[in-house]
């Protein structure tokens, strides 16, 4: 099992209240297990982070629709960040700009998260794939 708690990366977006650990034993999905923690409301999704794996919850054309990612299928991550991203944002004056994250799994799948939670989301799938 994975010890998501140990992973360091996490822990500016719940000092800046963009996300927080999740204590309630009784949250808990049959194959993803435990809910350990999550990003808290923001309009375009929602991502909670299981024993097991990820959860990405968000809104469509059609409503709401959601992605299931197991931390064991996952071979690769592709991120989007680069100076220039940064300097658009600034120039944008909004910490909220969507950048898209590639992720190899049993399929090929692009997430959409913003910046200001990007790359705290980055090295945390990394550690945690890292680790099994």
């Amino acid at each position: 099992m994975i010890d998501i708690t140990a992973c360091s990366s996490l822990n500016p977006m719940v000092k800046a209240g963009r996300a927080e650990w999740v204590n309630d034993f009784k949250t808990r999905k049959p194959d993803l297990g435990l809910l350990i923690f999550k990003c808290l409301t923001f309009e375009e999704f929602d991502l909670l982070l299981y024993e097991y794996g990820f959860e990405y919850v968000f809104e469509n054309n059609e409503g709401s629709d959601e992605l299931v990612i197991y931390y064991k299928n996952i071979s690769q991550i592709t991120s989007y960040l680069s100076i220039s991203l940064y300097s658009e944002a600034s120039r944008l004056n909004t910490p909220y700009m969507m950048v898209p994250m590639d992720i190899s799994a049993l399929r090929n799948i692009r997430i959409e998260l913003p910046l200001a939670i990007y790359s705290q989301v980055l090295t945390a799938l990394n550690e945690i794939i890292g680790k099994e």
